[in-house]
């Protein structure tokens, strides 16, 4: 196909008709100039497109910021916050404040109590009415040093978590081993032995 396009245009070079063409056109038509001469006809104007601002996306307008009495910013209902900040903003609209503290309490007891006391401890329940928390001890000893120590678990609790998460603790030995088997049982003497 390219030797009958040669053929017919000896000399066919599509970049060479392209600037030729845009030679003819770049030229003056007669009579545009403006003296009279000629036919009066002239290309229309081509409009040239202005260079990207962005101030045109805003509608020209000067971004202002909000400003207090005082002169600081103010901060928008916008702007970006704290998740921290929303997420206790959640907590005490819907009232969990005292749900959120026990579950911080019961997941964060070595940093409240000490990792000695809490190798030792763990916290068993929580009594919402009551306001008590239950501690199961690993021995005797410990159920019996962490007696001692109520008043300042309570005080450390009350500081770290809230005033009025706990006002109880109940402090418990280990359990003794259950010996039932199977669905019948009769009631026996009682604990023989502490188990710790």
């Amino acid at each position: 196909m390219s030797d009958s396009l040669d053929r017919e245009y000896p000399e066919h070079d599509p970049v060479a008709a392209q600037w030729e063409k845009l030679r003819r056109l770049s030229k003056p038509a007669p009579g545009a100039s403006g003296t009279g001469k000629g036919d009066g006809l002239s290309p229309a104007p081509v409009p040239q497109r202005q260079p990207f601002n962005p101030r045109r996306r805003r509608g020209n307008r000067p971004r202002t910021m909000k400003t207090r009495y005082d002169g600081r910013p103010d901060r928008s209902y916008r702007d970006p916050g704290v998740f921290g900040e929303l997420v206790q903003r959640e907590i005490r609209r819907n009232g969990w404040n005292r749900n959120f503290a026990v579950g911080t309490l019961k997941g964060n007891w070595a940093g409240i109590v000490g990792e000695d006391v809490a190798r030792h401890t763990t916290v068993a329940m929580y009594k919402e009415k009551e306001r008590q928390l239950h501690i199961e001890c690993d021995s005797t000893a410990w159920a019996t040093n962490l007696r001692l120590m109520q008043s300042m678990i309570l005080q450390t609790i009350a500081r770290k978590v809230g005033p009025d998460v706990v006002a109880e603790l109940r402090i418990y030995g280990p359990r003794p081993p259950n010996w039932r088997k199977g669905r019948y049982h009769v009631k026996g003497r009682g604990p023989r032995d502490t188990y710790g």
